[in-house]
């Protein structure tokens, strides 16, 4: 592989006074407003840190001996030794 100097770019430009003044940039607004997130933040206030129906839900499932199905476990049980199969080959 051949590498070839380029010597006819200049590498750092020089800094030249156009003769023209630079734009004035407008000053950024303060704060932006959001007329939907009133009622995101009530909804999100109103809402409980923890569901007591889920927390119990979630409780008879786990002192089930059926949850999850067996359905299920073979499904993760063959993504799980699909993605060994994927390591043992690399």
């Amino acid at each position: 592989m051949d590498v070839k100097l380029n010597t006819t770019v200049n590498q750092v430009a020089p800094t030249a006074a156009s003769g023209q003044p630079k734009k004035a940039v407008a000053p950024a607004k303060p704060d932006a407003t959001f007329e939907g997130s009133s009622a995101l933040n009530n909804a999100l206030e109103q809402t409980p840190d923890v569901r007591a129906d889920v927390v119990a839900r979630a409780r008879a499932l786990v002192g089930t001996t059926s949850y999850p199905s067996v359905e299920t476990i073979n499904k993760v049980a063959v993504l799980l030794a699909a993605k060994l199969d994927e390591q043992n080959t690399k």
